[in-house]
């Protein structure tokens, strides 16, 4: 899981045969479906997930990355209650972000970003 605190980052996402991309800034959250993962286990699943998501940075960028395993020790720290706030949390910025990402983007430069994928 990725928090950007600061920069700009560009998050390409692949479903099957196309590609989604879309921009992160301060604040965004990438791989919040982690979190559930870990706060919602099922015994068929993996390991440890895979991802379907390329990031590259635009500017310097500034931020914490979670682990698995970081996120599995501090879900061990929580109650009910406080992990489905957090999930809850989570699931806000992310939407907000997809909502934000889905206008087109004023930045010429990042119209430009799934030209080649």
């Amino acid at each position: 899981m990725l928090i950007v605190l600061k920069g700009k980052l560009t998050c390409i996402t692949k479903y099957g045969d196309h590609n989604e991309t879309s921009i992160l800034t301060e604040g965004d959250v990438c791989g919040d479906q982690l979190l559930s993962w870990i706060l919602n286990p099922t015994p068929n699943s993996p390991h440890h997930p895979t991802s379907n998501r390329t990031i590259t940075t635009y500017t310097d960028v500034e931020g914490f990355i979670l682990s698995p395993d970081d996120l599995k020790f501090v879900a061990s720290h929580l109650d009910r209650d406080q992990a489905v706030k957090i999930k809850e949390l989570f699931r806000s910025l992310s939407e907000q972000r997809r909502s934000v990402c889905s206008r087109s983007p004023a930045d010429p430069e990042i119209s430009l970003v799934n030209h080649n994928v």
